[in-house]
């Protein structure tokens, strides 16, 4: 077995979570290919050559987003994971002399939040136990795409009022966030599971909270990011709802959208402080990490915040 680089393993420890390192990992790995270096060798290329190579390479991107390939506002995305990898490595360059050259960002689709009653539309569109679960777990949770693909039985827990609580990122002690499912979500999880047991899977701590369909009999397959989402393209597409499209977007995301309107109702809502929503929508990078810690021990307990949760977010859907 080839030893890991020790460049390679400044760069993951320098990213905040497994899940960032390895999507940078796989964005630096790319830039690697088309400038023809490995890690090791990147760093050995003087600072003037290897400006001039960024900005070649920026220049490529540029062309990848006038042939319509890339969206404008991706290609910082692209820099980011080079941009770590150098600093954590201690290679000075002049950043701004590349950052320069990047276009000029656009507005983009996926900004609006799904109403209700298109909610109520999707959820007519399921076919399936388990899509009718989803699409109530993204309502009550306002939950991230790939938070939910990780989610495992273990991290699920019974609460009161017929709720239930919810652990994400688990494994991601700086990311690990609690939320709540209100009972509409929670009935449909329960015959979702009943559907799962009554094929002959056996439902343990460590199985997956939502599989791909047709492995019930077997050991359980988590869905992917890419399963999701082509499940909730061919719901939207069912539903009827018209989607107006904005660039390579569509002003209602899959997902984006149903989170957009859990947010929607946190904000209007006047029972609930600004850091409480902030947390509930796991934009963690606003909190101090005290609050943040405070929020991780008081949901271990019965807490006021679950006074709103019933009456705004359920949907009387049935």
């Amino acid at each position: 077995m080839d030893k890991i680089p020790r460049c390679l393993i400044l760069f993951e420890n320098a990213c905040k979570s497994a899940r960032t390192f390895k999507t940078y990992k796989f964005g630096l790995e790319k830039f690697l290919k088309w400038c023809h270096k490995d890690h090791d060798s990147l760093l050995l290329v003087p600072p003037n050559e290897l400006e001039d190579i960024l900005q070649d390479y920026c220049i490529f991107l540029r062309t990848r987003v006038d042939s319509k390939e890339i969206s404008p506002n991706s290609v910082s995305t692209y820099f980011n994971p080079i941009w770590r990898f150098l600093k954590v490595n201690r290679v000075k360059i002049d950043k701004e002399s590349i950052i320069q050259l990047y276009p000029e960002k656009v507005k983009l689709g996926g900004h609006d939040a799904i109403t209700t009653e298109q909610l109520i539309r999707l959820l007519d569109a399921t076919d399936t136990k388990r899509d009718r679960a989803l699409v109530h777990f993204f309502a009550a949770s306002g939950a991230r795409p790939e938070a939910v693909c990780e989610l495992r039985l273990k991290n699920i827990s019974e609460y009161e009022c017929d709720f239930y609580k919810v652990v994400l990122y688990f494994d991601d002690y700086k990311h690990e966030m609690t939320t709540f499912l209100h009972s509409e979500s929670v009935k449909a999880l329960k015959e979702y599971f009943a559907e799962r047991e009554s094929h002959g899977e056996k439902l343990t701590a460590e199985s997956f909270v939502f599989v791909v369909n047709g492995y019930w009999k077997l050991e359980s397959k988590a869905m992917s990011y890419n399963v999701l989402e082509n499940m909730f393209d061919r719901l939207w597409k069912r539903s009827g709802i018209k989607r107006v499209k904005i660039g390579n977007r569509y002003n209602l995301a899959s997902t984006t959208s149903i989170r957009k309107r859990f947010d929607t109702i946190l904000e209007m809502n006047p029972e609930v402080s600004a850091g409480a929503s902030q947390y509930l929508m796991d934009h963690t990078g606003y909190l101090s990490e005290p609050f943040r810690m405070f929020f991780l021990i008081v949901m271990s307990e019965p807490f006021p915040i679950l006074v709103y949760l019933p009456t705004h977010y359920t949907m009387s859907y049935h």
